[in-house]
């Protein structure tokens, strides 16, 4: 009996990818040999390998992120994937999508995710997210450090938050708030 068809994978690959893999292959059949899911773990991993890859491979990346932030998720989306899931499906279900995919072109499934922010202050929470000071921030996106505070201040209100802080951590996924109230600054 021959060999079943390997689906590439890449050196960063965890063991648990290529078992997915290998099932989706025993699923699906054949699929095209430049397909390639990513499962995003730890999160921001998926970004990372959406933003190394060309534009035109990224429509034939399949993204299973366990990311609850709408941000982050419209930020993983921007980057033109060909499928985006936020929740972990079945191996049948994951096929019935990649098949979906295939005949229709990109597909998103991220339910009751609506982000409340523009592309522009998605950019500033980013930096946030990564630690950034607003100068950084400013000079990275060619800003006065006054227009960074500003638009901080407004991206803090719509999302509820207080500081940079509870901003990086619901960027993150993480929006419970065990933190003190005084840890308070723009």
């Amino acid at each position: 009996m021959p060999a079943a068809p390997e689906l590439p994978y890449s050196a960063r690959e965890s063991s648990f990818e290529r078992e997915v893999h290998a099932l989706l292959l025993a699923s699906l059949g054949a699929l095209p040999p430049d397909l390639a899911l990513i499962l995003d773990q730890p999160l921001g991993h998926a970004i990372d390998v959406l933003t190394a890859s060309a534009p035109v491979r990224r429509a034939r990346l399949m993204v299973v992120s366990h990311g609850s932030s709408p941000e982050y998720v419209e930020d993983l989306w921007a980057l033109k994937p060909g499928l985006l899931v936020t929740s972990l499906p079945s191996i049948t279900e994951l096929a019935r999508l990649i098949r979906q995919m295939l005949d229709h072109g990109p597909l998103r499934q991220t339910p009751g995710l609506v982000c409340r922010l523009t592309s522009s202050e998605r950019l500033l929470l980013q930096g946030v997210s990564h630690g950034h000071s607003n100068k950084v921030i400013a000079n990275t996106l060619g800003l006065s450090d006054r227009t960074v505070h500003n638009a901080l201040t407004r991206i803090f209100q719509k999302l509820g938050v207080t500081s940079r802080l509870e901003a990086a951590l619901q960027y993150w996924g993480c929006s419970e708030r065990p933190w003190p109230a005084q840890m308070k600054n723009t």
